[in-house]
C-alpha cells in the first residue's frame, strides 16, 4: 500500500526575507521503521524516491547555508571596519593629543630623571621604550635637548666594536645639542683597552659642556689621557684619583667651580699618606660654596691649610679620613666663617680643636664607636650659639658629660642620637630632659625634632612624661623618632597628640 503523501513538497519560501524553508519529511512506511520486517516492493520503491527528495533538501540547506555564511562574512567584516572607525576617531578625542608641545617635554625630562633599568635615559647604548611609541612622540623627544644631557651606565659588553661604542655616545651628545652636560664615568673592567680609549675619547671631546661630572680616574686614564683645556661650565665635581695624581693636567682652569669632592681609589695602600696641598691647590679651593673628602689619610697641618683655603665654603664632608698628627707644637686655630654645616663620617675629629666656625648651624659626627672626646665637647661649645642641629653616631653612652654638653645649646631645634643596640639610654637621660619651671635653665627649649636610637632601660610612663611636657605649649617638639627593641612596646600605638609626627620602631635607624 502506497502513502497518500507520498512524493511530498519539502521546501516553502520565507515571506518576508525568501530564504528556503524545509520541514521534516514524513515515512511513506513509518509502521516498518522499528522493526526487522522488509516493506513490500512497491513500498521500497517509494521509500528510495523519499531518499532522493531528503537528499536533495539537503542540497539545497547547504547552498542556502553558503549564502548565509557569504552575509556573516559581510557583516563580521563590515563589524571590524567599523570598530577600526570607532578606534581610530576616539584617538582624536585623548587628552594627550591636546598636550602642548612644552608640556610634553617637560613630561620626558621628568622620565629621563626618575627612570632607570629598561627605562633609563642615561645608557647611550639603549633607546627608550618612549620613543619608539609614535612618530610625533619620538620628534618631540628628540627635539628636547635637556632629555639627553645625562650620560652614565654605558653597558656594553666585549662583542661591541669600538667604533660603535663611540657612534652611541656621540649620537648621544649630538641629541643634547649645546645644553650642559652630566657625565658619570667609571672604569669598565670588561672593556677592553681599544674600547675604553673610544669611550673617553667620546667623552672627553665636549669638557666645553661639562657642568656636573664624577670621574673615577685609573693610572690607565691618567696615562693615556690629559685635558689641557679650560672646562668653563663645570660646577659640581666628584673625582676619584690616585694620590699621586698631577690634576693640574687635567683641569688648566675651573672658574665657575662650585662644589668638589676628591678622594682616592679605594684600594690605597693603609700606610700612604695623602700630599693634600700638591693636589687639592690645583684647585680653586676659595671659591668652593662645597667640599667633600673621602678615604683620605693626611697630616694635621695639611688638611688644616686646605680647610683654610676652603675659606668660603658652606658645607664640608668628610668621610673615613685618617689622621696623623707627629709630634711637635700645637697648630693655631683656623677660622672658617662662612662655614653652615660640617658632617665628619668615620673620620677623627681631634682637628675640631683647631678649628673656629661661627656661623656653624648644622653638626653631624658619626662613629667610630667613642665616648664624647674632650675636643668635641670644646668644638660644640664654642658653636653653641648658632647651632640648630645636632647629629651625634655612635657615642658610647648616654651620661653625664653629653647631658651637660646640651645645656649648653639653648638655640637647637633638631636632635638626633644614632647608636648601636648596645647603647643604653638610662631613666636619669630621659628624665633631665623633662621640662619642668622647677629646673632651669630649661633643657633645650627650642627643641623640635627628637631622634634616639638605643636600648631604653626606662619606663614607658617616664618616656611619655618627657615627650608629653616638650609638646605642651611650654615646648616646640613636633617630630619624635625612637628605635629600639621590645622594651618600647608600650610607647607603640601611644599618641601625642595631632599635631606631632610620633614614630617608634624596633631596630636601627638605618
Amino acid at each position: 500500500m502506497i502513502p497518500s503523501n507520498s512524493g511530498s513538497n519539502l521546501s516553502s519560501s520565507c515571506p518576508q526575507c525568501g530564504f528556503f524553508l524545509s520541514t521534516l519529511p514524513r515515512s511513506p512506511c513509518p509502521e516498518f521503521l522499528h522493526s526487522n520486517h522488509s516493506p513490500p516492493d512497491p513500498v521500497l520503491v517509494e521509500v528510495r524516491r523519499e531518499i532522493i527528495v531528503a537528499e536533495n533538501g539537503i542540497l539545497q540547506i547547504e547552498e542556502q547555508i553558503n549564502l548565509l555564511q557569504q552575509v556573516l562574512n559581510g557583516l563580521a567584516s563590515r563589524k571590524q571596519e567599523l570598530q577600526g572607525f570607532i578606534i581610530d576617531h576616539r584617538r582624536m578625542l585623548s587628552p594627550l593629543r591636546r598636550l602642548p608641545t612644552e608640556l610634553l617635554s617637560a613630561i620626558f625630562l621628568e622620565c629621563s630623571q626618575t627612570g632607570s633599568g629598561a627605562f633609563s635615559f642615561c645608557n647611550p647604548a639603549v633607546e627608550p621604550p618612549v620613543t619608539r611609541v609614535c612618530r610625533s612622540w619620538r620628534a618631540v623627544i628628540l627635539s628636547t635637548p635637556r632629555v639627553w644631557r645625562r650620560i652614565e651606565d654605558v653597558v656594553c659588553d666585549l662583542t661591541t666594536p669600538p667604533a660603535v661604542l663611540a657612534t652611541l655616545v656621540l649620537r648621544r651628545l649630538e641629541r643634547s645639542t649645546q645644553v650642559p652636560l652630566e657625565i658619570v664615568f667609571k672604569p669598565a673592567s670588561k672593556f677592553d683597552e681599544a674600547q675604553r680609549i673610544s669611550l673617553i675619547n667620546a667623552l672627553f671631546s665636549t669638557t666645553y659642556r661639562w657642568q656636573d661630572v664624577s670621574l673615577h680616574l685609573t693610572d690607565f686614564e691618567l696615562r693615556h689621557f690629559k685635558i689641557d683645556q679650560s672646562v668653563p661650565q663645570l660646577r659640581r665635581l666628584a673625582l676619584v684619583a690616585p694620590h699621586d695624581a698631577h690634576l693640574r693636567c687635567f683641569f688648566r682652569s675651573l672658574p665657575v667651580l662650585e662644589y668638589l669632592s676628591y678622594g682616592p681609589p679605594a684600594k690605597a695602600g693603609p700606610d700612604d699618606l695623602t700630599a693634600l696641598p700638591s693636589q687639592l691647590h690645583d684647585f680653586p679651593l676659595r671659591q668652593l660654596n662645597r667640599l667633600s673628602l673621602w678615604n683620605i689619610k693626611y697630616e694635621l697641618s695639611d688638611m688644616l691649610d686646605v680647610l683654610q683655603s676652603a675659606v668660603n665654603a658652606v658645607v664640608i664632608i668628610m668621610s673615613n679620613c685618617t689622621l696623623h698628627a707627629p709630634q711637635g707644637p700645637d697648630h693655631t686655630q683656623r677660622i672658617l666663617p662662612n662655614l653652615v654645616t660640617l658632617d665628619i663620617h668615620h673620620s677623627h675629629t681631634d682637628l675640631l680643636s683647631h678649628l673656629r666656625t661661627p656661623a656653624l648651624q648644622l653638626l653631624s659626627l658619626t662613629g667610630p664607636p667613642s665616648r664624647l672626646s674632650p675636643a668635641l665637647v670644646s668644638f660644640i661649645t664654642q658653636a653653641q650659639t648658632s647651632l640648630i642641629s645636632l647629629k651625634l653616631s655612635h657615642i658610647s653612652g648616654y651620661d653625664t658629660a653629653l647631658l651637660a654638653l646640651l645645656r649648653t645649646l639653648p638655640h637647637l631645634t633638631r636632635l638626633r642620637l644614632l647608636n648601636t643596640r648596645s647603647t643604653v639610654i638610662h631613666t636619669s637621660f630621659i628624665e633631665a630632659l623633662i621640662l619642668t619651671p622647677a629646673v632651669l635653665p630649661l633643657p633645650l627649649p627650642r627643641l623640635a625634632s627628637l631622634e634616639l636610637e638605643g636600648r631604653f632601660w626606662c619606663s614607658a610612663d617616664t618616656l611619655m612624661t618627657m615627650l608629653r611636657s616638650r609638646c605642651s605649649p611650654a615646648g616646640a617638639l613636633r617630630t619624635v623618632r625612637l628605635y629600639g627593641g621590645s622594651e618600647l612596646a608600650e610607647a607603640r600605638g601611644q599618641s601625642l597628640g595631632d599635631e606631632v609626627e610620633f614614630i617608634v620602631r624596633a631596630g636601627t635607624a638605618s
